[in-house]
């Protein structure tokens, strides 16, 4: 549809969606993605694609076999935050979806969604159960659980698929994931420092200070090609913008709070960018000099979204880690790790929990 007739089926019933794809070297998944996508929507709605300066065929499939796309290029790749918000700069739609180029949508996928955020305007957020492409009756992830440490993992990973009611869970994935435009802009959307990796998690923590709740709906089904791995680059990221989102959100009593599990997963993520060698060492070292590096964009943050009310973000934490979908060559070792991350935990959470109660 066009932006015209977004508007002009506004009596249909059903509010309008923007759906929000970022597209990078996409080629061999976004026509799929893209096909799917027009093939199960019946909702007023508008297709963005940002394409983030991709060196492959990515554009060129969207210009020739999906004219009614709003395409938007960058010059430069600005990263999958900055990207998404320019794309919703662009949206018109009550509604956002955002959707990663790697994922195809099933029949269906949307209505849920839409039906749980207008059922309780508690909820912020709602995200999909998301499954393996490859292995569709297996979860990848349906909604994502924050440790207390911050370390953010996939809900019932690896599981059987199951269509159980919506319920509420820590984060979304930003592999697919709803929610209102208004609420969108008014947390200025995905925070563009981090430029990948982390957004997602950041974005929950901020729509849960502001008294919303992220809800997984698993009547609602999204495949995802998804690969397990932890590049250095990753590895960078990851630490680098997790601290970012924690030392900028949480205030100083609920930080030494979480100090214990913060020091297990120092202690852990050092010993397993040890044993994988030197390039990812030096990421995670990369990670805390650049951490030094953005010393006052923190505090600068801090003073403008630090949460006011920490029994939002209390909610949201878990003193359980899974940590089995990392790897699984020492079931044993990472037994060890969970079993330690709950000790640490456990306390000091439910300690905040009693303080800010």
């Amino acid at each position: 549809m066009t932006r015209q007739s977004i508007d002009q089926s506004a009596q249909t019933g059903w509010p309008s969606v923007s759906v929000i794809i970022v597209t990078y070297n996409s080629g061999p998944f976004i026509v799929d993605c893209l096909e799917a996508l027009q093939a199960t929507i019946i909702q007023p709605h508008e297709i963005i694609v940002f394409d983030n300066a991709s060196a492959d065929n990515t554009v060129q499939l969207i210009q020739e076999k999906f004219t009614a796309v709003h395409l938007q290029s960058s010059n430069t790749n600005i990263g999958f935050a900055a990207a998404n918000n320019c794309a919703a700069k662009l949206a018109t739609g009550e509604y956002v979806a955002f959707l990663n180029p790697d994922t195809i949508v099933e029949a269906n996928w949307l209505q849920p969604l839409l039906e749980t955020l207008a059922a309780d305007k508690t909820i912020g957020a709602v995200t999909p159960q998301i499954v393996f492409a490859h292995e569709p009756d297996r979860v990848n992830t349906c909604g994502n659980t924050v440790h207390f440490s911050g370390l953010t993992y996939c809900e019932k990973y690896g599981k059987p698929v199951s269509k159980t009611a919506p319920y509420t869970v820590s984060a979304v994935s930003g592999a697919a994931f709803v929610m209102r435009r208004d609420l969108f802009s008014s947390l200025a959307g995905f925070e563009e420092m981090f430029f990948m990796y982390y957004e997602d998690t950041d974005l929950s923590l901020r729509i849960r200070c502001a008294g919303y709740a992220c809800t997984a709906v698993p009547n609602s089904i999204v495949r995802h090609a998804y690969t397990s791995s932890f590049s250095p680059r990753k590895m960078f990221y990851l630490e680098r913008n997790r601290y970012l989102s924690l030392f900028s959100l949480m205030n100083g009593w609920l930080l030494l709070l979480m100090a214990p599990s913060i020091l297990l997963m120092e202690f852990v993520s050092w010993g397993y960018a040890v044993l994988q060698g030197k390039k990812q060492v030096k990421a995670k070292w990369r990670a805390w000099r650049a951490l030094f590096q953005e010393r006052n964009w923190i505090a600068t943050r801090r003073q403008k979204l630090t949460c006011a009310q920490p029994t939002h973000l209390i909610a949201v934490f878990s003193a359980r880690l899974n940590a089995q979908y990392v790897s699984n060559k020492n079931p044993v070792l990472l037994r060890g790790v969970e079993t330690a991350a709950w000790l640490m935990a456990a306390p000091g959470l439910r300690l905040a929990k009693w303080i800010y109660r």
